[in-house]
Formats: C-alpha cells, structure tokens, sequence
C-alpha cells in the first residue's frame, strides 16, 4: 500500500528566503475529524441555547480554520440531510453515508483554493469518498476520505487492497486519511519496545493464512509462503533486541543495583575530596552495610525459592548448580581422537563446531536400501491392524500449540514456542491444512529435516569430542507434527512393546524397573539362591539405528500406506549442524539414527529395538531404552551356561539390528545370600568363561553396579 502526500509546487535545496507574491507554490490545510455524529445534541449553557449540534460545531470550526479540505468520519446521515445544511455554497461536499445508524464519510473541499474538483466514483462495498483536485500549480491530486468500521473481519483488508491497487493504477499522487479502527498502530512511535501480541493476534487473522496452502503437491513451496507470512506480521509486531549478557548474580535486583550505584558514587566523591566530610564517610559505611544485608537477604530468598520448587523446575535448580560451579559447559579447546596414539584438536570456535559435527556424523552408518524403498515391497509380518492414514482436526493442532512449552529452545527456522503459543488459535487453521498435506501426500517439508545440534557433555574430560552427546534442536513447527502424530499412534504402539521395557512408556520409569528386578532377587536371595545380573548398554544406540530396518519393523507394527510413506520421508534426507560456541558448522546428511530432541525419536527405538528381548530364552531381562539387565537364578553349572547362550544370543540380536554393546560398561555381578552356598562355590567364575564377550581386565564377578535410578544397590 503507498500512501503519497503532494505539497504542490516547485522544490529546491537551501533555497533561503523568498517573498511569496503568488500562489506558485501552494500550501494545503487539510482537518480531519470524527464526529460520531454530526446531528446528535449537546446541552450547554452559552447564552439562552440549552442545546446545540456537532453540525453546528462542525460549522464554527470550519469558519475558524478556514480548511481547504475536510475529511470526516462517522458522520451518521442520510439522504434527509441536504449538502446546504452541512456547509455554506463555498465548499464541495461529497458524502457516503450508510444510511443506517453509524459510519459514513464526508469529504468537504474549499472551491476557491483549487483550479478544478471532482469527484471520482469507485465501484467497491467500502465507505470511501474520494475527488480529485487540480492545484493552481497544475498538480493533480486525489482525495480519500475512509472509515473502517471497528467490527470488520480480515475481508475488509482484502476489498481495501484491492481498492487501492485500483487507485494506484489510475492515479501517482494520492492523500488518503479517514479513522481506521486500529487503536494498537502507534502511528508516532516505529520503534517498538515490548512484543505486542495482541496485533500480532489481529494481523494473523486478516492474513487469511489458509490460502497460502495451496492444493498441489508442493508442501515445500507452500512452508516456504507460510513462514514469510508469519514471520513478516512478526516482525510488524514483536521486536528483536540484542540482549547483552550481565555477570550478575541470579539473585541481584534494582534495587540492589540502584544502591550499588549510590555507593559507587559516594565512593568517587570520597576519593576525589582531599577532606572527606564525616558525614561522607558515615553515609557511605552505612550505604556499604546496607547492600551486604540486601544481599543476604536476596540470595537467601532465591535458595529458598529453588529449594522449594525444584521438584517442579529441576532446570532451574541445575542451572543454579553450574553457576555455583563456575564451571564452563564447552572448553575453549577440544580433540577427537583419530587413531589409538593420535588426537586432532580445534582451538577456535569455528573449528570446535566442524570438529563435533564431523565426529557426530561418523558415527552414522549408511543403508543403501532405503533410496530404492517401496511400502508394498516391505515383508508384511504382522496381524495388527494397518493404520495407513492419519487425519488431523483443528483441535488436535491447537491443543499441541497451546500447551508448548516456551522455556523450550527454538530450532532452524528461528520461530520461538512463545510466538506460536501466544497465537495457536489464529494458525492452528493453516497448520492443520499443512499438516494433513503432509500427512496425506507423504512428505514432510525439507526445512524440518534440518537440526541445530548442541553437544552436551555426558562424563569424564571434557576437552575429549567422545564425551560429548548430540542432542537435536528442531523446529518447533515440526515438533508439533510429530506430538501430534505421536499422540495419534501412541496407543496402537504402547500396546505392542515388551512388558520388561521401562523406558519412554507411560506409568513406568526407572524406579518401576529397579521395583521390578530387586524385588525378584530378594525374594530369592530369601530362599537362599544365589542371582547373577549382567549389565548391558548399547553404544551410541540411537545414532545406528538403521532406517530401512526401522522402516520395516513400522511396517510390522501395523503401519502403511500413505503414514508409512510419511515416515521414510521423515528419516530421508535429515541434515544437521553444530552450534557451539557462537559458531555453526556446515550442515552434514545424517544417514541414521532417530533424532535425539525430537517427540517421535524415543517412540520409534522403543519400536526399533523391540524384538531384542526375544532372543533371551531362559533369563529374564529388564530393559530401559538401551540400558538392559539379564538376570537370572543360578542353582548349577547348566543356569550358568544358559545365561551365557542367552548372552550371546542377544549380542547376535543387537548386531544384526546394528546396535552394539560397550564392552566399557558391560558389569557382571552376583547376587548372593548371607548364607555362602556350595552352588556360588562351584559357579562364581562363570561369568568370566564367556567366549562371546571381551570383559575388561579389571572384571570382579562380585562387584556390586549401581542401577539406572539408584545410587546404591
């Protein structure tokens, strides 16, 4: 939209004084006025009138002011009302009235102070009134006088574009003014200081974002088309500031600063006095004491609050932990190793982030198969019922977006959660078509498949890339899709995973596991039995999952069709990049793997891993995610070697599923009753014979491991 305002005449730089003895170079006054009524009546008490009209106030004004052109809003006439009753014969008066109670535009324009007026008819539903006027410098000029109703939908914006693209077409200089309803707009003040979510609310929906979803196949063009929308009315509304770091402590106030400050001062004037008065001096010792108790008191405060609340927000309880620790999360130098005797190190941040993309993206194996993958070319194994087609409502779409979590980190895209929370009820419309595109045609937009990936550190040094784990930052956007797959296909999963898998399942955790495994060994332990545990984890487990073979145990599982298809292209193609230290890497294919971060990841290892258990035939076996305990009573050497072929059975199981066992955190250990029985005396080395698993050198059969979830078992 181009709104041009002409001051007629010639324009010249600097051109210093000059006497005006003519009109070459014409002034327009132009008023402008809400009357909410020209005939409505106010009581007074000037003279002997008890009442006038705003239409005899209207009249002094323009008598007063003399305008050369008058634009009014909310005039309230009609066709009763005769031009000759609103102003004298020297004014041309051009109205729209509604006709009906409200509204109505008049455009009032001096004869005199122009060559020529007339008006322009326009053939749109609006009220507008509009003349064009020819100045005494030849200058051609339209005059709009417009008012938008408060109560108007987003259809108003789309008949007044395409009013204007008309207007423009026609004329180059035009003035439009009028009352357009739109109280949030500070016309004085561009610069925006705080996020205004309510116009941001108010854009949305006159951008009828619905539309940009298109019918074709295209799902990338129309992400694309919605993603400029929505983020160009964001930019209108929500300011971007740079915020600047401050080394203060979490429980610091204004207070506290404002005093800091004071006292700052006094100290200047203190040092700068060559005789510091005792009233100085005094005032700044107690000032001095005054901040140290502040202080006390405010961070006192601050644990107590953590304290007290950190079984509801352990992430501010843990954040307060490092700061105490004033320890840095990433060194300023890092290397990986390359060979047994050879370390490369990066020392710049730009070089540390490539240095952990490059290790992370090694760890992945590469499935040729899954270019060539056909869902009807799957083995079918399963007598689940298929679901093929997931459909989404509004409902399911808004409830995701309302309940985001806006502490969460943003991913690719750059759109925080607190943008898409604050608005779910204006997008939800478009989203939902975006998302059953994506659904119905298979394919999920290539910008979701790309992560920002930030290492953090699991153990050991720090300055080693290896003891880093990559954890994915996604779209939000696309977070959303996959919680609301999840929640469509939770059920139908849920139902078919391992009873003895912990992890990621509703109503169990590590706790209902260590319930589960210690209340078996003690009640043998009670019989006087001995138990053996082997405890197992899978190296880097979720980074070598194969997608082919993913694809298969879906298929397995119950799914097909156009679902199944959306799969693939969720794990095809996925890209990701290393944020650390200010500096991102460049983007790298990720060839396996579920993503680390994201909704559906957990979802489908559980699903991936599912048939491992199946291959221990005579122990039992307790699983969360990839950390595994086989455990089983041993009454005679045939219970050791049967937990041994149960061992190397489910070592095949993993590698063929291209999942491996650590060997570094691979921990037999015995469990055996007060009373030292004859059997632990003929099998307590079992555990060291096996031939299908290398302990460390350093193994005790008897060591006591501690379990997922306890610290002490």
């Amino acid at each position: 939209m181009r709104l041009l305002l002409l001051l007629a005449g010639d324009i010249a730089m600097n051109p210093g004084p000059y006497k005006h003895t003519n009109r070459e170079n014409q002034f327009v006054k132009c008023l402008a006025l809400n009357a909410r009524s020209l005939m409505s009546l106010h009581k007074t008490n000037i003279g002997n009138n008890l009442t006038d009209t705003n239409i005899e106030r209207f009249q002094n004004l323009v008598s007063s002011e003399d305008p050369d052109i008058f634009c009014v809003n909310e005039t309230w006439l009609n066709e009763d009302i005769k031009n000759s009753e609103i102003l004298h014969s020297g004014y041309d008066i051009f109205r729209n009235d509604r006709g009906s109670r409200g509204g109505g535009v008049l455009l009032a324009i001096k004869i005199s102070s122009f060559k020529s007026v007339r008006e322009i008819q326009h053939g749109h539903d609006l009220e507008i009134s509009m003349a064009e006027i020819t100045t005494t410098s030849n200058a051609s000029l339209l005059i709009c006088s417009c008012y938008r109703p408060p109560n108007s939908d987003h259809s108003w914006l789309d008949k007044f574009n395409n009013f204007m693209n008309d207007v423009c077409s026609q004329h180059s200089n035009i003035v439009l003014v009028g009352d357009f309803n739109m109280p949030r707009i500070s016309w004085d003040s561009p610069e925006k200081t705080s996020g205004d979510f309510a116009g941001l609310r108010t854009s949305l929906e006159c951008l009828n974002l619905d539309s940009l979803i298109t019918t074709d196949d295209n799902i990338n063009h129309d992400w694309q088309q919605w993603k400029k929308a929505f983020l160009e009315a964001v930019s209108q509304h929500i300011p971007s500031v740079r915020v600047k770091g401050r080394n203060y402590v979490p429980w610091m106030n204004s207070t506290i600063l404002h005093n800091i400050k004071k006292k700052n001062s006094l100290r200047l004037r203190i040092k700068k006095s060559p005789t510091p008065t005792e009233y100085l001096l005094e005032k700044f010792k107690t000032l001095r004491s005054s901040i140290k108790s502040m202080l006390r008191n405010s961070r006192s405060k601050y644990f107590d609050s953590i304290c007290s609340s950190r079984g509801l927000n352990p992430k501010r309880f843990w954040s307060l932990f490092k700061f105490n620790n004033k320890t840095r999360n990433i060194p300023q130098k890092l290397s990986v190793k390359v060979t047994e005797t050879k370390r490369t190190s990066a020392g710049n941040p730009a070089d540390i982030a490539a240095l952990f993309n490059n290790y992370f993206t090694s760890i992945f194996t590469t499935d040729p198969n899954i270019e060539n993958y056909s869902s009807d070319a799957l083995p079918y194994q399963s007598n689940n019922t298929i679901i093929e087609d997931i459909t989404l409502s509004e409902a399911d779409v808004f409830s995701v977006l309302h309940n985001l979590d806006i502490n969460k980190a943003q991913g690719p895209d750059g759109i925080p959660a607190r943008l898409l929370k604050e608005t779910a009820r204006q997008i939800a419309p478009s989203l939902t078509a975006l998302f059953n595109k994506s659904l119905n045609t298979g394919v999920l937009p290539r910008d979701w498949k790309l992560a920002n990936v930030v290492p953090v550190h699991k153990k050991d040094n720090k300055e080693h890339v290896e003891n880093y784990r990559p954890i994915s930052l996604l779209s939000l956007i696309s977070k959303a899709l996959e919680r609301c797959v999840f929640n469509k296909i939770k059920d139908h999963v849920f139902e078919q995973i391992n009873n003895g898998q912990h992890g990621f399942v509703p109503r169990k955790s590590c706790v209902t596991q260590l319930i589960e495994v210690f209340e078996y060994i003690g009640r043998e332990l009670d019989l006087g039995k001995q138990v053996d545990v082997i405890y197992l984890d899978m190296s880097k487990a979720f980074d070598r999952v194969s997608h082919m073979q993913l694809l298969k145990r879906l298929r397995d599982f119950g799914f097909g069709g156009n679902i199944l298809n959306w799969f693939r292209s969720y794990l095809k193609d996925r890209r990701q990049q290393t944020t650390v230290l200010g500096a991102t890497s460049s983007a790298l294919p990720v060839t396996s793997g579920v993503p680390q971060g994201s909704i559906l990841g957990p979802l489908l290892f559980l699903l991936y891993q599912n048939n491992l258990p199946n291959s221990i035939n005579h122990s039992k076996i307790a699983t969360f995610a990839d950390d595994t305990k086989i455990y089983k009573v041993i009454n005679a050497k045939a219970d050791a070697s049967a937990m041994e072929n149960d061992l190397a059975n489910f070592q095949t199981s993993s590698a063929n599923a291209n999942l491996l066992l650590n060997t570094d955190k691979l921990r037999p250990s015995q469990q055996i009753p007060r009373v030292y029985s004859t059997v632990h005396d003929q099998n307590q080395d079992h555990l060291c014979s096996s031939d299908s698993i290398s302990y460390p050198r350093s193994f005790s059969p008897r060591i006591r491991v501690p379990s997922l979830g306890s610290t002490n078992c």
